[in-house]
């Protein structure tokens, strides 16, 4: 639509003898007042009864108007609000007397509070408030902080303007039309169809130059349609737009132009810092003691962020992309110093080369490191072994120490269970050193272990194995001792059974682990041929003769039993007869004891498999 130009603001507001005032609802509200673009939705025609419908079509129009590219991408650049201003007759007037007046509409006056009518300078579809000084008193008097305004008039009508504030109807096309009519009263663009003389002048979609190297849209030529196309009708001869009916300001089943929403978002970079907040203060020097000094930024950023950012100190580049950061005081070269932070919208949405630096914000804090007291001395760092303690001293301060496990005194005893760093500083008049850090290793205990192949029997060898360190010490019963890893004892004896302890030594740490050993007694050994039993062939291959015709007196039940050198019993069996045949023929080569038992008759003969 047509954007007319309204007479100053401050002209219509003498017209109004009061200020009335009226309850600003707030629809959406994304930052602070002075950092937003605080759109006011303003109803006309709309009755105190038709209030909810007007409430409903201002949601209508933020969340469609909040869809619509560009403004989709800065969505939460926009605060919204709407003022109740009940008007005592639904509608609008239409005096019918513009030559384009719709057939159908009826013609009539309406008492509503904006008077807004159709046939505004003489073009029927032209809907402006013929109150404006309602308006303007409205806004001062109730929501002066408004950037952008927008009036819905209850009437299903096809009809809108722009201007000083943007108009529309309830027509099915409404959600366009008002995009359309705002991008006249928000970004000051032109119909790109022809609107006539007297609204041609230089704008950002509408110019005299067709030179493609000098054109105002030179970096859009030849992309997204974008071209140098020029208007036709009664004096539109020399001027020339982007699009050929490509865009919303020409058609409203289209969207808008490269070229329109670059100038969108040229106004809404010009209004709106990414920048809502910082810390800390910037109004003195930031001072930097001992500990890192934290500096952090509350972002505007828009969706998908386009924002880029990069911080200096003193003029070198120091981090970038973050919304926070940390300064050290060994990061200033000198006593003083600045940081600067720089925060640039880069989108490609934009090309317009002189507003690079409109899209560039800065923020600097004046920066001085303290003088801080001596560093205080602190003992060598060491290893210890697991379950250790140490003791850490701190000297050379003239205040008050301070470790970092709240210990305050200049000795403290740790037991760390891993490797672990401690700090200490030194507090003299409120000023703190930087901290003095100082290691404590622990080295693991050795996995040791310590183990034995028994029981034995008298006689046998004892096999002790350790295992898990570089060293070994061994000492047992009997005075046993040893450096091996698995020592022997040949010919035990009973007097070697016992607790065995093995000190396993690595890395400088080392653990004690026991193992015990059974050591158990042959009672009588019968050589062969001698006493009341005798066995034969031995040693033997295989079949062994057991002879028990001399001890039959003793019982006729003789128990007969093998067992192995470590006490295993590998054969049983009763016997009531004179002789048994052993049959060694499934038995490992090697010595094995045979015990006969009948009544009190006990003995253990050795016998041996070859």
């Amino acid at each position: 639509m047509k954007n007319i130009h309204l007479i100053l603001l401050l002209s219509t507001i003498g017209l109004v003898s009061y200020a009335q005032k009226f309850p600003v609802d707030t629809l959406a509200k994304t930052g602070p007042i002075n950092n937003r673009i605080n759109v006011l939705i303003l109803g006309d025609g709309f009755t105190a009864a038709e209030m909810p419908k007007f409430v409903t079509e201002a949601n209508n129009f933020m969340n469609y108007f909040l869809s619509y590219a560009p403004y989709n991408k800065y969505k939460d650049y926009f605060n919204f609000y709407a003022i109740k201003t009940p008007s005592n007759e639904s509608g609008a007037t239409n005096l019918g007397k513009s030559p384009d007046a719709y057939p159908n509409q009826p013609i009539e006056t309406k008492d509503t509070y904006y008077g807004c009518a159709f046939g505004t300078n003489n073009i029927h579809r032209l809907v402006y408030p013929t109150k404006p000084s309602n308006v303007a008193n409205v806004i001062a008097n109730n929501f002066a902080s408004s950037d952008l305004t927008i009036i819905i008039s209850n009437t299903p009508w096809y009809g809108g303007s722009g201007g000083n504030w943007a108009t529309y109807t309830l027509n099915q096309a409404a959600p366009d039309l008002a995009v359309h009519e705002i991008g006249h009263t928000f970004s000051g663009l032109g119909d790109e169809y022809w609107s006539g003389t007297s609204l041609a002048f230089e704008r950002s979609n509408l110019t005299k130059t067709n030179l493609a190297s000098t054109i105002k849209w030179k970096n859009w030529l030849n992309r997204e349609n974008v071209g140098i196309f020029e208007h036709t009708g009664t004096g539109a001869a020399g001027w020339y737009k982007p699009t050929e009916a490509n865009c919303l300001m020409q058609q409203l089943d289209r969207k808008n132009c490269a070229v329109c929403r670059e100038t969108t978002i040229d106004k809404i970079i010009r209004l709106i810092k990414p920048i809502d907040s910082f810390l800390p203060s910037n109004a003195t020097k930031t001072v930097i003691g001992a500990t890192a000094q934290v500096f952090s930024l509350k972002l505007l950023k828009p969706n998908p962020n386009s924002l880029q950012v990069e911080w200096r100190l003193d003029g070198q580049l120091i981090d970038h992309n973050k919304d926070q950061i940390s300064v050290l005081r060994s990061q200033l070269t000198n006593k003083t110093g600045t940081l600067t932070v720089s925060v640039f919208d880069s989108t490609d949405l934009t090309k317009t080369e002189s507003t690079k630096a409109a899209r560039n914000y800065v923020q600097s804090w004046p920066l001085e490191k303290t003088d801080l007291p001596n560093n205080p001395t602190v003992s060598p760092s060491k290893a210890i072994c697991m379950g250790e303690s140490t003791t850490l001293t701190a000297s050379n301060c003239a205040g008050t120490l301070a470790w970092n496990n709240g210990q305050t005194t200049a000795s403290i005893d740790v037991e760390p269970t891993e490797t672990t760093t401690y700090s200490v500083n030194c507090t003299v008049n409120d000023l703190k050193s930087e901290d003095v850090k100082i290691t404590i290793t622990v080295t693991p205990l050795p996995v040791a272990t310590a183990t034995n192949g028994g029981p034995y029997l008298e006689g046998t060898t004892i096999e002790l194995t350790g295992t898990g360190g570089g060293t070994y010490a061994w000492t047992g019963p009997a005075s046993f001792v040893s450096t091996e890893a698995s020592p022997k004892i040949v010919e035990s004896k009973v007097v070697n059974a016992g607790t065995y302890s093995l000190v396993v030594s690595k890395d400088g740490c080392k653990v004690t682990v026991t193992t015990s050993v059974t050591v158990n007694p042959i009672l009588s050994i019968n050589p062969n041929g001698t006493g009341e039993v005798t066995v034969y062939p031995n040693p033997a291959e295989s079949n062994i003769l057991i002879d028990l015709s001399k001890i039959k007196s003793f019982s006729n039940r003789i128990q007969l039993e093998l067992f192995d050198k470590k006490g295993n019993r590998l054969w049983q069996k009763e016997s009531r007869e004179d002789s048994e045949v052993l049959d060694l023929q499934n038995f490992s080569s090697g010595p094995y004891i045979l015990k006969v038992s009948a009544g009190g008759y006990r003995s253990n003969l050795k016998i041996v498999k070859q």
